[in-house]
């Protein structure tokens, strides 16, 4: 990148050092006036003095607008904007707010929504756009200021464009009371006029947020944030005034070097194993202190290749205590001269030497280390960084070393072999220290490694507070790692199972990113386990001004919760109410995502419970997502014979036909369904299927559960056709004992049904006395004409067990013909004793019809004037009857007779 054109670049300096509602910040002056005085200076940026604007307590928000305005739009290669002062939070959207001097939380009327000034800088032509702001707020002994959890680096993104921050979401920038200027503007204002050290020339964005990093990190000060977009961290903003100074070269007096021990100068030339010699011998006298000082001197002052050869020739001599004290102070030597000992190491095949001389460079500071590994790259010799970085990363105990190195590699620009150590070393890495050094890349603004890294702790990541949460997922949507955001709030929201208050304030700070993605989040990989867990969040959603969201989790717990639970909700929603949010959840029960068991058991405990309209509206729901039959074969299997039978009563007021829930079901669970079904609902399904399908049904069925079905109690629910069909299978042979489990009232009910014939047939098997109550229970004229269906004999033995008068009752509703068969088979005493219940005229009707021979018989038992008053009835008719009777008895009976002659 190149420096900035300075005639077409400008830089806008805001900042409010006097507030009427907030703490003052007496040392944003001081920022502003010497920011001014460093970007104005030709040697280190030298923009135009009328570019650079100086805007130091704007009174009202148009004023601020304005400069910002007329800056971006007549910038044409580089805009800098730059804020210090106090940064609020909107309670209600949570946007970021600069204060101006009678701004504060309560007067956000007097602030600058960033939201604003993001939009005059984005609709700048320019080609890079740079904004650093130094702003928080707090009333703390030091001045501190807070950002009252302000997500700032995440809302000041600017597409193309680079942003720094002074601090985090959570820490106070500092503004020291004692100091010229506030803590992160000092350090950058130090940093410009003294430039970098391990920096090029010019000096971009990149560089100087690392070395601010390193800096105020070291003072404890709270670490800044950076993000860019489209290559903005290689923005350039000034030169390097550290390349400008003298340097010191380094000389054999340096107090930093080992110095050599008087009397031992010629070690410094003598052939390595004179030196070895000598350094045996000083052991063996007792100066072992002596010998290391020789050691140390040694491996710093003498040219790489001697070196190396010291190190083989005592090692050939086993003398290994002097070789790791020869390779210590090895690590010493400059960093120009490290290479090329490691490459003499490695030509003499000295590689265990080699390795132990990179151990002890890695006992060193993250900024040494990536010094030497630049060294190494600058020298050709890049195959030598693996083995130091993975040497620092064994010996690091903490992440903060491993932060430092990681940092001080990027600021030295070896962000590649960033992405290789972690790499290479991911399997090393404990959960603790993954999240450790993924902080520190989001907060570098090294989005993409901090995501990869977060992906190894995703568990971890989703404890944290929930704001936390939702700033990391929704920088993860907005750099397109969506799997990964929402796999992290799906994590989030299953570990908040049970805690409704984190789940509401993971929703609340989710909603304020993006609502769509909250309320996807909570109705998708929320897993509710009680009731009580619902209803609680519910309530919480609802006191937050989330009423949709609040009835939305209700309806979709139906889907995870057990029947007792999603009935114990409904209850309550009653109890609050809320029938409708009731309603809701009810048809989720049944409708979307359906689980038909607990449909059935919600079923179940409605039907126990009497709850009627709860009852029918899950039935409506289950017939609209055609899963009635699934419900239907839990509650069979589960033993619910009640709701069985009110699903089944219920079914037909939607439109569900019985005979459809018996449809491509076994043979076996259609019988099981059969016997469950209470009479009504029974002869209902009978009447659906019609006469030719019913007696499947009834086959299907025990002989006691077709008797029910006609039994007295149930009988006027059966339509005649269907009565019809039920008589015509009991008359089945197998059958018959059907009619036997009806009581005589039952069986006659049924015989009123079907008629004479069919009433003759069903009677047939029974015994006299079943048949004439049965027939005693039916009307007169139905009971003779069953009677004239029914066979002769047995006709005679039901009317002679009925008595004379009962059966006279129906035999003179038959035709005579019929009557006279009934007698036939009397013996003519007998017959005589049934005639005398009729009157002389019905007699000689009788008579007439009878078989000449019984009718002869009849008339020669009886007296002979009622023989006549008989004969006389019949007129001519009687004739032939009492011509065939005895000579002698015509006489007796002609005595009382007028009209006949012999």
């Amino acid at each position: 990148m190149k420096l900035p054109d300075a005639q077409r670049s400008w830089v806008v300096l805001l900042g409010v050092s006097a507030y009427n509602r907030m703490p003052s910040l007496p040392t944003v002056r001081n920022n502003l006036l010497a920011l001014q005085d460093l970007f104005t200076d030709s040697s280190l940026l030298g923009i135009a003095p009328e570019n650079c604007v100086l805007c130091l307590d704007p009174k009202t928000v148009d004023e601020v607008l304005d400069v910002v305005h007329r800056s971006a739009t007549a910038a044409q290669d580089t805009l800098l904007i730059y804020f210090a002062g106090h940064g609020v939070l909107d309670g209600r959207t949570a946007e970021l707010h600069l204060c101006l001097p009678d701004g504060d939380p309560a007067n956000l009327h007097k602030t600058v929504r960033y939201a604003d000034l993001r939009r005059l800088i984005n609709a700048s032509r320019c080609e890079r756009k740079v904004v650093i702001l130094d702003c928080c707020y707090s009333g703390s002994a030091i001045n501190a200021m807070s950002d009252e959890q302000a997500h700032v680096a995440e809302q000041s993104r600017i597409e193309g464009t680079y942003v720094m921050t002074s601090t985090s979401h959570r820490d106070a920038a500092m503004a020291p009371a004692d100091a010229d200027y506030t803590a992160f503007t000092g350090e950058l204002i130090g940093a410009l006029a003294s430039g970098l050290p391990d920096a090029p020339e010019l000096i971009d964005v990149d560089s100087l947020y690392f070395h601010l990093r390193n800096e105020l990190g070291a003072k404890n000060f709270p670490i800044p944030h950076q993000r860019s977009r489209n290559e903005g961290r290689k923005i350039v903003l000034a030169r390097n005034r550290f390349l400008d100074a003298p340097i010191e070269t380094a000389n054999v007096s340096d107090p930093g070097l080992p110095e050599l021990p008087v009397g031992h100068e010629a070690a410094l030339w003598a052939p390595p194993p004179t030196v070895a010699a000598d350094l045996a011998a000083m052991r063996q006298q007792g100066e072992s202190a002596q010998a290391d000082r020789l050691l140390d001197a040694l491996a710093v002052r003498r040219p790489d290749q001697e070196v190396a050869a010291l190190v083989a020739v005592l090692g050939e001599r086993s003398c290994h205590g002097d070789v790791d004290r020869l390779l210590r102070a090895a690590a010493l030597r400059s960093r120009q001269d490290l290479a090329p000992l490691l490459s003499a190491f490695h030509e003499m095949d000295l590689h265990v030497a080699a390795k132990r001389l990179i151990h002890h460079l890695a006992d060193s500071s993250g900024s040494h280390i990536a010094a030497v590994a630049r060294d190494f790259q600058q020298a050709g010799k890049s195959d030598l960084i693996p083995d130091l970085l993975d040497a620092a990363v064994g010996r690091a105990s903490s992440a903060a070393p491993l932060v430092a190195l990681i940092t001080a590699l990027w600021t030295s620009g070896l962000q590649g072999e960033v992405d290789s150590l972690l790499e290479r070393n991911a399997s090393r890495f404990t959960t603790a220290l993954v999240v450790e050094l993924g902080d520190a890349f989001r907060t570098a603004g090294r989005e993409d490694e901090a995501f990869r890294l977060y992906a190894r702790a995703t568990e971890e990541i989703a404890s944290r507070e929930p704001s936390d949460v939702a700033s990391i997922a929704f920088a993860m949507r907005k750099a397109g790692k969506l799997t990964q955001a929402d796999s992290l709030l799906r994590t989030a929201v299953r570990g908040a199972a049970g805690d409704p208050v984190r789940l509401r304030q993971l929703f609340s700070n989710v909603a304020v990113l993006d609502a769509v993605v909250a309320e996807n989040m909570l109705l998708s990989y929320w897993i509710p386990a009680t009731a009580e867990e619902v209803g609680s969040l519910a309530r919480l959603l609802r006191e937050a001004g989330h009423h949709r969201e609040s009835s939305d989790v209700c309806a979709r717990a139906a889907v995870h919760l057990s029947a007792a639970e999603t009935l114990s909700l409904v209850e309550r929603l009653r109890e609050e109410g809320r029938p409708l949010d009731a309603n809701r959840m009810l048809n989720s029960a049944g409708g979307h995502s359906p689980r038909p068991h607990v449909a059935a058991d919600l079923l179940a405990l409605l039907s126990e419970r009497g709850k009627g309209a709860d009852f029918d509206r899950l039935i409506a729901i289950l017939h609209q997502e055609k899963i009635v039959k699934e419900v239907l074969s839990r509650l069979l299997s589960t033993g619910r014979s009640k709701a069985v039978s009110d699903l089944i009563v219920g079914s037909k007021r939607h439109g569900g036909g019985l005979a459809s829930l018996l449809l491509d079901n076994d043979a076996a669970l259609v019988a099981k369904i059969l016997e469950w079904l209470n009479p009504a609902s029974f002869a209902q399904l009978l009447d659906e299927v019609g006469p030719e399908a019913a007696p499947t049904y009834l086959v299907a069925v025990r002989p006691e559960t077709v008797a029910a079905l006609v039994s007295a109690e149930n009988l006027p629910i059966v339509s005649g056709e269907i009565a019809k069909v039920v008589a015509d299978f009991m008359l089945i042979p197998n059958n018959r004992a059907i009619a036997e489990l009806l009581d005589p009232a039952s069986l006659a009910g049924l015989v009123t049904l079907v008629g004479a014939s069919r009433g003759a047939s069903l009677i047939r098997p029974t015994t006299p006395d079943r048949a004439v109550k049965v027939l005693t229970a039916v009307s007169q004229e139905l009971a003779a004409r069953i009677l004239e269906a029914t066979p002769t004999t047995r006709a005679r033995e039901i009317i002679e067990y009925a008595g004379k008068d009962q059966a006279v009752s129906w035999l003179r509703l038959l035709p005579e013909r019929e009557s006279a068969r009934m007698l036939t088979a009397m013996p003519g005493e007998e017959i005589v004793e049934w005639l005398q219940m009729w009157s002389p005229e019905e007699i000689g009707e009788i008579l007439v019809v009878l078989p000449s021979d019984v009718a002869v018989k009849v008339l020669t038992v009886v007296r002979a004037e009622v023989a006549a008053e008989w004969l006389s009835c019949l007129g001519v008719r009687g004739k032939t009857l009492f011509s065939a009777m005895p000579w002698g008895w015509r006489i007796g009976v002609k005595r009382h007779m007028g009209g006949y002659r012999s």
